[in-house]
């Protein structure tokens, strides 16, 4: 069965969709700078789907082009226009704060994901530059890439933390090593 949710009455743009791992916890972005969690819950035996936004993440201050949730559920991230890159986090408590922010980016932002075994995050620019962030309470080590000449458009990691893979504008898919950071290792097909 297919589920619509009318979002609002008004017409709205929605750039980044992410999902919590294991959850019906999901975020929705958009132009305006805002992140809305959802949780969405399909009850099966009824044939309904009911939805509610728990919360509502105002910061950054132009278009959201991507989103992420950390492996461990704790921390969110987005990213956009305006060269930074919000991390989110998760107290447990009724409100989710702003953790931290990351403004070491030359130019927008348009992917970014958490490796899925550690707390390091990656992004990506429209250059083609990868920049590698360790996140513990605040940046610890910070890694910059050039690995592409054209836009990277997508990337995630394997389930072992250990390859990268992207596709960039010039028809590229690419995987990097990252056992070896210091060199970054790359294969293109």
């Amino acid at each position: 069965k297919i589920y619509r949710l009318k979002i609002f009455q008004r017409l709205r743009t929605f750039r980044s969709l992410a999902k919590k791992i294991n959850s019906n916890y999901f975020s929705i972005s958009d132009f305006k700078g805002q992140s809305y969690l959802w949780e969405i819950v399909f009850i099966k035996r009824n044939k309904i789907c009911l939805a509610e936004i728990k919360h509502v993440l105002r910061g950054p201050f132009s278009e959201i082009k991507t989103s992420s949730f950390s492996f461990d559920e704790i921390l969110f991230s987005s990213g956009g226009r305006d060269k930074s890159i919000w991390i989110w986090k998760n107290n447990f408590r009724k409100k989710i704060d702003c953790d931290f922010i990351f403004r070491e980016n030359k130019s927008d932002i348009k992917c970014l994901k958490w490796n899925p075994l550690t707390r390091e995050i990656v992004n990506a620019t429209y250059e083609g530059s990868l920049l590698f962030t360790f996140y513990a309470k605040r940046a610890s080590k910070i890694i910059e890439v050039k690995n592409s000449n054209s836009t990277v458009w997508s990337l995630f990691f394997d389930e072992t933390g250990k390859k990268l893979f992207y596709g960039n504008g010039l028809g590229e898919v690419v995987w990097v090593n990252l056992i070896n950071r210091s060199s970054c290792d790359s294969k293109k097909k």
